[in-house]
């Protein structure tokens, strides 16, 4: 089973879903990773020992070394297809040996312990030697979905600059490439559909966010952060008593679901039910305030009652609370507080 390590950033995509209620810009998704020992890097070997021969008596083709073409399509002493298979490359195999396979193997580790330390570059280095070794390696596929998610969403928080969005945008859709391709490799495979799903999301392209998330629940139906995630898709969709429907269920599985009560807040917010969102919020917010967004949508509950003061208040706690707002919430906050400013007496 492939295990993705990246988990639905509930705080700030919950604060991105919500932030549509004032036109703002989107917040982005955050992302978790598992913190492993660093790597060394290895290049890799140009030559293969002499004992190694292929079945045919022949070395294998190793990475970075031309190989010299098999024609797969031509018959024995037949000639002229032998020529016309040898002088296309579509037609060539490079076969990997089982050397291949474990050095792709390491390089996913040194990639995966890379990832958990913040080295980007160097894990994204690292998974594409994997994949360049063994193109049938899943788990790297898989990890590299991970790297690609978590460069887009980062770099989608850090600026409102349309380049960088943009570059964000190739990045998460890249995402999206490599976990197809770990699944083709992989039918069925829970985690990859959430992660394909979370890709989709990012992307705004909730059909097929749905339909991944929808495919992971029938893989693994007891997952209560399943459902949580597809309640936040179909909020987006405006499919609020489907949303609600998947929350209960998912509170039904896990009664000790946190972010389940914010969830429903995100939604009956949406809903315009503010008496009700703000006492969700309330929840979220109590007994040492755990969690900062739940500050953020009260503030904005607190606009849509009339109580600019304690919106104000929530704003700056949100703020005081949070330690890594992004480019779009810190541009809404900064609206909210020059709309509240020009209102005052």
């Amino acid at each position: 089973m492939i295990r993705i390590h990246t988990r639905l950033g509930a705080g700030l995509l919950g604060a991105a879903l919500l932030l549509s209620t004032w036109s703002g810009p989107a917040m982005a998704q955050a992302e978790d990773a598992v913190w492993d020992d660093a790597w060394d890097d290895e290049e890799i070997e140009d030559e293969v020992p002499a004992a190694e021969t292929t079945a045919g008596g022949a070395k294998p083709a190793r990475a970075g070394v031309s190989p010299t073409p098999v024609p797969t399509a031509a018959t024995a002493g037949d000639e002229d297809d032998d020529e016309k298979a040898t002088s296309n490359p579509s037609t060539w195999t490079i076969p990997v040996t089982e050397q291949d396979v474990a050095r792709s193997r390491e390089y996913l580790e040194q990639g995966r312990n890379a990832f958990a330390m913040r080295y980007l570059d160097e894990a994204k280095a690292a998974y594409d030697k994997a994949i360049a070794l063994n193109p049938d390696n899943a788990d790297a596929y898989a990890a590299r979905a991970e790297l690609y998610y978590a460069l887009g969403t980062n770099r989608r928080k850090k600026s409102l600059d349309s380049m960088e969005q943009a570059t964000a945008r190739i990045e998460l859709e890249q995402s999206a490439k490599d976990a197809t391709e770990a699944l083709r490799l992989q039918p069925g495979d829970e985690s990859l559909f959430r992660q394909r799903s979370n890709a989709y999301q990012a992307l705004g392209r909730y059909d097929e966010a749905l339909a991944d998330i929808t495919a992971a629940i029938k893989a693994k139906p007891d997952s209560f952060s399943l459902y949580d995630q597809r309640a936040l898709i179909r909020l987006e969709q405006d499919q609020y008593d489907l949303a609600l429907e998947d929350l209960y269920q998912a509170l039904a599985i896990n009664p000790r679901d946190r972010m389940n009560g914010y969830y429903r807040g995100l939604v009956f917010l949406r809903q315009g039910k503010y008496e009700e969102a703000l006492a969700k919020f309330d929840e979220a917010t109590s007994g040492g305030a755990w969690f900062a967004d739940a500050w953020l949508q009260k503030g904005i509950v607190y606009e849509k009652l009339g109580r600019p003061l304690d919106a104000l208040y929530a704003y700056r706690t949100f703020l005081s609370r949070d330690r890594e707002h992004d480019a779009a919430t810190i541009a809404f906050i900064n609206e909210r507080f020059n709309a509240i400013q020009l209102k005052k007496p």
